[in-house]
């Protein structure tokens, strides 16, 4: 086989959070036994991120709970006058 052995390796990298736009980002296979380490370009990709979706707005527990049970008072005060008539 001529030339370095495969890569066997899965290499993982994390970065963000990045503004919406278009960036490019490129990896590169380093040679670490070569006499100064000897970096090569393997890939060079486009990354599009997308605005983000503003957060849907949610009531907090407590609130959800008081309208439950307002909820429930208004059905059982429906029921009982219904069953007056």
């Amino acid at each position: 086989m001529i030339g370095p052995p495969p890569v066997s390796q899965t290499a993982r990298g994390v970065f963000g959070p990045l503004a919406a736009g278009t960036y490019t980002y490129e990896i590169y296979l380093q040679y670490e036994d070569e006499p100064p380490p000897l970096l090569e370009l393997r890939s060079r990709q486009p990354l599009v991120v997308a605005a983000s979706v503003p957060p849907v707005p949610t009531l907090v527990e407590s609130t959800l709970i008081l309208m439950l049970g307002l909820l429930a008072a208004v059905g059982v005060w429906t029921i009982g006058k219904a069953a007056l008539r």
